[in-house]
């Protein structure tokens, strides 16, 4: 058939990624949104840091006006990120484009779904995954967003097609490519490498000793070690020590409370905080609060039950169907999907997190999806077989093609529904951000410095000011409002820029006209 010929092609994938990409800039709102949520945001300026060469930047006049969450003033000004995130999203500062990698990032996810879901259980089985995956708001909500997950699911996906590639066919090429994502993981998001490193290493062992070869593998350990050694000079340039990782560094002087597992300290932060830090510790501090060993059951059942649901979006109650599709897959994909699923949300039960706070199984959202598919598909074919044989009728029974179009076809009038509301939900997220940015862009002056009068937040997870690149070289500085004397400090600093008053509440400009 033709269509069944257009799915098993090279340019499927591709495709796939295509409709994916096409489909979240428009629920993003475009390829250059700000990022709202306070990692969002630092993630963003380690990378306009990154676009100019260098980790970090001097330490800004007067730190505290620049004080922003999870980013170091002092001793010099950097994210506390690790270091696997922040450098892709380079290119799209560079093009003035911050949305465009994570968008592209996407297009790869769903690229390699498809090629997957195809690889091991046809072509319709792929459509079907892709489909239901794409669709999924909660998909679009969170691949809509600069969080490191956009980095780190394409990377997952990436391991496990060049690890089914090479145990087919072994090639040293493929194990490089294996511990160099295994290794990105790694360094972007530690705990979520780990975790999704396991199977991957069980699988490589096990093929090793059945071949009783590695072919490649000291390329690949030295490569993979290449990766990892950007850890401790990542340390190095931003705190001056190796040893020494800004992540923890960051949790002593600001939120000490912030560490995993059951241990809660107690000690005030060894760095004063502004008033709307010390809003955030106490609103982060609540979630710790209630994170005691007792309640892991519990919170490992939650998890699991929105890890399963949210990625099948309106066919949430197909998930029934996920044991049947994981036999009809087979016992070793289904297996590996399942411990990888199931060591994400272990490795994650150290730490708390708001009740459908999902993003932390975003790697593996592709799982429920892949197996209701190949139920709906894989199930029907066997259905229609058995009829076959006893002669009853099997053209009673839908074959996979109407199967295809009517579940995309749902899915797509359900889209229809939901994304317009999901859409405007996203965007209220940045929307004092944008604001913002459309004031500011209206100035007639280049060179400015913008103080954000925070008189009753909106939230403790957002704020509108910002930094947009080295403050030195960076004509804009949005800094908070410390009161008309501290403002007039940082005037004197300004090297020129000439003062305004952003009121975060009326979301009003109006100029400074001269220093107090």
């Amino acid at each position: 058939m033709r269509v069944e010929r257009a799915l098993g092609s090279r340019w499927a994938p591709i495709a796939a990624g295509v409709l994916t990409a096409l489909l979240l800039a428009w629920f993003w709102g475009g390829l250059n949104v700000p990022g709202a949520i306070h990692d969002e945001r630092a993630y963003l300026v380690q990378a306009r840091l990154l676009a100019h060469f260098s980790w970090t930047a001097p330490t800004p006049p007067i730190p505290l006006f620049w004080e922003m969450a999870h980013v170091f003033v002092e001793p010099a000004l950097f994210a506390k990120y690790p270091p696997g995130h922040a450098p892709l999203l380079v290119p799209g500062v560079w093009l003035g484009l911050e949305g465009l990698v994570p968008v592209l990032l996407a297009a790869l996810s769903a690229g390699l779904i498809f090629w997957l879901a195809r690889r091991l259980a046809g072509p319709w089985v792929a459509v079907l995954t892709w489909g239901i995956w794409t669709a999924a708001p909660q998909t679009l909500v969170w691949h809509a967003s600069y969080f490191s997950q956009v980095t780190t699911t394409p990377l997952w996906l990436l391991a496990v097609a060049a690890l089914l590639s090479w145990r087919q066919r072994e090639r040293p090429w493929l194990l490089a490519v294996i511990v160099v994502s295994v290794a990105w993981m790694g360094i972007t998001r530690p705990v979520t490498g780990i975790a999704l490193a396991i199977p991957i290493a069980v699988v490589v062992l096990g093929t090793a000793l059945q071949r009783r070869a590695l072919a490649g593998w000291k390329r690949s350990a030295v490569l993979g070690l290449l990766v990892c050694a950007l850890v401790p000079y990542w340390s190095w340039t931003t705190m001056g020590n190796p040893s020494t990782i800004p992540y923890s560094e960051y949790s002593r002087l600001y939120f000490p409370f912030d560490f995993p597992g059951f241990v809660r300290d107690t000690t005030p932060p060894a760095r004063q905080l502004p008033s709307d830090l010390s809003a955030l510790g106490e609103s982060l501090r609540m979630l710790y609060e209630d994170h005691t060993p007792d309640l892991v059951p519990h919170a490992f059942a939650s998890r699991m039950k929105f890890a399963l649901t949210h990625p099948l979006g309106v066919l949430s109650p197909l998930l029934v169907l996920v044991p049947v599709g994981a036999v009809l897959v087979g016992a070793g994909p289904s297996l590996f999907a399942a411990a990888s699923f199931v060591l994400l949300i272990a490795a994650y039960l150290v730490m708390p997190q708001p009740q459908g706070w999902t993003i932390y199984s975003l790697e593996v959202f592709a799982i429920t999806p892949f197996f209701v598919a190949a139920a709906l598909v894989g199930g029907l074919d066997r259905l229609r077989a058995w009829l076959a044989k006893r002669g009853t009728g099997p053209r009673l029974v839908p074959t996979a093609p109407l199967v295809a179009a009517v579940t995309l076809a749902l899915l797509l009038v359900a889209g229809t529904q939901q994304w317009p509301e999901k859409k405007h939900q996203h965007a209220l997220r940045s929307a004092r951000q944008q604001l913002a940015r459309a004031l500011i862009a209206e100035l007639p002056e280049d060179r400015v410095v913008v103080f954000v009068r925070r008189t009753r937040p909106m939230s403790t997870h957002f704020t509108v000011w910002d930094i947009l690149g080295p403050p030195a070289t960076t004509p804009i500085w949005i800094v908070r409002d410390l009161g008309d004397s501290r403002n007039a400090e940082l005037i004197a600093a300004a090297e020129g820029r000439r003062p305004y008053l952003l009121d975060e509440l009326t979301m009003t400009l109006s100029e400074i006209p001269h220093p107090p």
